[in-house]
């Protein structure tokens, strides 16, 4: 098949064959030791639109478990740029760790924060995270206004002496 012959990105970048696509999942991945779960970052689901003719392409591209959009490109020259493209984008990092949120907040996140942040893997990020940002190693607007909540929260938690220590060991906190 055709597919299984492009060439990928980097040797991160895995093609995935499911019994119910006409086509492939390129993706990248990260392991949770911790959990022993296998965690999407980039993902492109290619399909042929005419399985017939095989000719034109669509490709959809999702990200951190968020559909960034798709296309219909001509053919697998196109699929490749597209995988580059996808490549290339910077994730964001997010609100912080399990650990880190939790540990901000006494170990429980309020409701509000429950209603406004999910996990991906061991990561908080807001609702409204845009998954990608111009900077490596940094988070998008949302997420960083999502991390101001939780240490406001945590600082009001510190005034009524609900919680002893101060730690912010996250280094993207602008």
């Amino acid at each position: 098949d055709r597919l299984s012959s492009l060439r990928l990105p980097s040797k991160y970048w895995s093609c995935v064959r499911c019994p119910n696509l006409e086509g492939a999942v390129f993706a990248t991945s990260t392991f949770s030791p911790a959990t022993a779960d296998l965690v999407t970052e980039k993902m492109v689901v290619v399909q042929w639109a005419d399985s017939e003719k095989q000719e034109a392409v669509v490709c959809e591209t999702i990200l951190r478990g968020r559909r960034l959009g798709d296309a219909v490109v001509g053919d697998l020259g196109s699929v490749h740029q597209m995988l580059c493209a996808v490549d290339a984008m910077q994730l964001c990092i997010g609100v912080g760790g399990v650990g880190y949120v939790l540990e901000q907040l006494g170990g429980r996140l309020t409701a509000h924060l429950e209603r406004s942040l999910i996990l991906h893997g061991e990561t908080y990020f807001s609702q409204a995270c845009t998954a990608t940002v111009e900077t490596v190693g940094t988070s998008c607007a949302p997420c960083k206004q999502a991390r101001k909540a939780v240490l406001t929260k945590k600082s009001a938690l510190l005034r009524k002496n609900f919680l002893v220590t101060y730690v912010d060991n996250c280094g993207d906190a602008k």
